[in-house]
């Protein structure tokens, strides 16, 4: 199939169980929730700021692209909140972003400089609206759908 039919094709969903569709995006978690806390926390350059934004970008979209079967639907906001955020955060939130706080001054040999409330607001508000986004069908093959998942990356 040649990639102008691919992209032009109007299925932008994957169908999956519940139970699929929690381990999938339960796996991708981890490497969404770091790049989330390396743009929110980490004075980097242009081009890893990019990079970061752009792992992001395309996490969230693998994940909003998901549909429940049999019917195609997507999962309710709960779902995606309580895998992206309560699950690996939750009521140790604080703890656990400092955590990947701690790691990321290791990696980067560098010294942060934010407050740890702020950074679980921010992120626990990033999460909340997301799953919002996702729940409500977003569309990725529609320009318009793909510019909402752009904007709210951006406001990171």
């Amino acid at each position: 199939m040649l990639i102008e039919m691919i992209m032009s094709s109007p299925v932008s969903e994957r169908s999956y169980t519940y139970s699929k569709a929690e381990s999938v995006i339960s796996g991708l978690e981890p490497r969404l929730n770091e790049s989330i806390l390396k743009l929110m926390c980490c004075r980097a350059s242009a081009d890893s700021q990019l990079r970061w934004r752009e792992e992001i970008t395309d996490l969230l979209g693998r994940m909003a692209e998901i549909r429940m079967r049999p019917d195609q639907y997507p999962a309710p906001s709960s779902f995606y909140f309580r895998l992206l955020y309560e699950e690996p955060y939750g009521t140790a939130a604080e703890a656990n972003v400092t955590c990947g706080l701690r790691r990321m001054v290791r990696q980067f040999h560098m010294k942060y400089f934010v407050e740890v409330e702020c950074v679980v607001s921010r992120l626990r508000e990033f999460h909340k609206a997301f799953s919002e986004l996702a729940s409500s069908g977003l569309n990725l093959a529609d320009p318009d759908e793909e510019q909402k998942l752009a904007d709210l990356v951006a406001g990171l």
